[in-house]
């Protein structure tokens, strides 16, 4: 089997999104599958974290050419001739259509992207989106969604549809040692967007609610990974480290006792999610403090304290909060309760689905 893996992505910095192409391109080729990414992409550098071999990228360019560049990555996935294509969505350009009616290809959807485009996209950019949005769904062979809340909202397609939510190599995270704090120490790792949308990242990530509880808790400590603070009256237990790569970040994260996740993800009236700096969090056996429903884990686990999707879900549940991590100081998420995270578990999932797609093809006549 052969798959292009089409990704529409920024390759020059180390992010979460750009971890997990990668580390499902690797998953499949210990598979045995010959897997590759095309990438099309805001920069021109790559970065050090992404294996050249297993990469061709495109700089998308200034508006006029991005057209050309596009077609051009497309006339690459076509001569290497894969068997099926795996895209990540994004935004629509008429060669991308042209690849879907030639290859079979799976779209991955990772957001209710109508309620996003709305939060996070200009006017000309979500007219543009809106209208050629079906142009993608419409020619998908399949679509792999990564929560049960983004497949019902797919539910219409006239495809197979399945849920692979995200996961992560436990084979290359390994549990860190417990602290012995004398106070509480919590961190939090995010990425902020960029063009003009710093704003909305960070409200919609719930920062402001983290220096709210560091308020509320001025004996213990926080580290927010990723962000540059909005102001100058930050409360004199919280740090702001901007972006740190991995090897930088895991050291804040062995010296906390808890992690903290989405707070605020009602600002993209979503319900459910997966985030992928989750999954890292219990990789390193930290203890989590959610806003929301997380797909992997539907009834709930001792180690994640899930609070209401709503505003004010910080501000009523001090009490719970502060239960929650003098309850966890001190220890660790036992490895065996998320085993279920694990890439090779998603992976395999993953392929078995792309698999039965292109036998159904076959079925019916099609390459």
């Amino acid at each position: 089997m052969k798959i292009a893996y089409y990704a529409p992505v920024d390759i020059g910095t180390e992010s979460g999104v750009v971890k997990k192409i990668i580390s499902q391109v690797t998953a499949w080729q210990r598979m045995g599958i010959d897997a590759k990414i095309f990438a099309y992409t805001s920069s021109s550098k790559v970065w050090d974290g992404i294996p050249r071999d297993s990469l061709e990228f495109v700089p998308r360019g200034s508006l006029i050419i991005r057209l050309f560049r596009v077609a051009r990555l497309v006339r690459r996935i076509i001569d290497w001739q894969p068997d099926i294509v795996y895209m990540r969505q994004g935004f629509y350009y008429p060669p991308l259509e042209y690849l879907m009616r030639r290859i079979p290809t799976i779209l991955e959807i990772n957001s209710l992207d109508i309620q996003e485009a709305q939060v996070f996209l200009g006017r000309g950019k979500r007219t543009y989106y809106f209208a050629t949005r079906n142009r993608l769904l419409g020619n998908a062979a399949g679509l792999v969604c990564v929560t049960n809340e983004i497949a019902r909202s797919v539910a219409g397609s006239r495809v197979p549809i399945t849920v692979v939510s995200n996961g992560i190599d436990l084979s290359v995270y390994h549990p860190l040692e417990a602290p012995l704090n004398q106070s509480p120490r919590l961190v939090f790792v995010g990425h902020e967007w960029d063009r003009g949308k710093k704003m909305l990242s960070f409200k919609y990530q719930g920062i402001d609610k983290i220096l709210f509880l560091a308020r509320s808790f001025p004996t213990w400590s926080f580290d927010i990974v990723g962000y540059q603070p909005r102001n100058q009256s930050l409360p004199s237990n919280v740090r702001f480290t901007g972006h740190l790569g991995r090897s930088e970040y895991e050291k804040l994260l062995a010296r906390a006792d808890a992690a903290i996740g989405t707070l605020s993800l009602y600002m993209k009236n979503m319900e459910e999610a997966c985030p992928l700096k989750v999954r890292e969090y219990l990789a390193y056996g930290l203890p989590t403090i959610l806003g929301y429903k997380d797909t992997d884990f539907p009834n709930g686990a001792s180690f994640l304290l899930c609070l209401p999707n709503t505003p004010d879900n910080v501000e009523k549940n001090l009490d719970k909060i502060e239960a929650f991590v003098l309850a966890w100081k001190g220890k660790r998420v036992p490895r065996a309760e998320i085993e279920h995270l694990d890439l090779k578990v998603k992976e395999e999932k993953r392929i078995a689905f792309m698999k039965e797609v292109l036998a159904g093809k076959e079925r019916r006549g099609c390459k």
